[in-house]
């Protein structure tokens, strides 16, 4: 199971409005050894009592269970050839992941027009850097990834906005 996956169920145990305060570890128990059981009867029956006691938790578990989603993060929902699998990177869940970064660069309490040009900014960013992997170039990731320079280079910080403001008549 992706380690970015694991911190975003790890994220809703400690959310007390939705697992519980009185779970003691349990639901986290449940959850690490289910997704990692390549038996899909077995994930099933435990993700259907986790649902069962943690109503709240609903949304977070139909996104989890969508098709695309859980081939990514769960073993028994996987399609991946084992040997594919063997060689292929296995660090990130890939929609974790650009939350996680969307989030890095857009940080909160921004007004809709700074949110949205830098999530343009940040797709235009993936859009070239599928083009060139679709062109054969090799795209490196890491301190000097293509969306973090168009940020620094672009981006100004959020406009701050002054609340209770009292008009001269």
């Amino acid at each position: 199971m992706p380690c970015t996956f694991l911190s975003s169920a790890e994220r809703l145990n400690r959310n007390y409005s939705v697992v519980g305060k009185h779970d003691n570890g349990q639901f986290m128990a449940k959850f690490e050894s289910s997704s990692r059981s390549p038996s899909l009867r077995i994930f099933d029956s435990a993700i259907e009592e986790l649902q069962s006691e943690n109503p709240n938790a609903t949304k977070w578990f139909e996104w989890w269970l969508r098709d695309a989603v859980a081939r990514l993060i769960f073993a028994c929902k996987s399609c991946t050839d084992k040997e594919f699998e063997e060689m292929a990177r296995s660090d990130s869940n890939p929609i974790e992941s650009m939350h996680s970064t969307f989030y890095q660069i857009a940080d909160r309490k921004n007004s809709l027009v700074y949110g949205m040009s830098i999530l343009t900014m940040f797709s235009e960013s993936l859009r070239q850097d599928f083009e060139d992997v679709a062109s054969g170039v090799t795209v490196h990731y890491g301190q000097a990834e293509r969306w973090k320079k168009q940020i620094e280079k672009y981006a100004r910080k959020a406009p701050v906005v002054i609340r209770n403001r009292k008009t001269c008549q």
